[in-house]
């Protein structure tokens, strides 16, 4: 899945058009992780469990520059990183 999901977003980045939005599961965030150029996560108030990994697979260091940062009424905060 690693390198099928990776060599499909490079051939879509490689493509003239919009920006991409990627949304899945751990799996898919960790085997994408070498082409995102950007990353919004939305940061919940409540804690409720162990959770799901936000990359699930072998570490791998990325450094990413905050970019912005938004707390919406409900509580909820919008974090947005860019590729450093």
């Amino acid at each position: 899945m690693r390198s099928n999901a990776l060599n499909r977003v490079r051939t879509l980045k490689a493509e003239e058009g919009k920006d991409l939005w990627l949304a899945g599961g751990g799996k898919l965030a960790h085997s994408s992780l070498p082409k995102i150029d950007r990353l919004i996560l939305k940061q919940h108030r409540s804690i409720i469990g162990t959770g799901i990994p936000l990359f699930n697979g072998p570490f791998q260091s990325q450094m990413l520059e905050p970019n912005n940062e938004t707390l919406l009424d409900s509580g909820m905060r919008v974090l947005t990183y860019d590729r450093a």
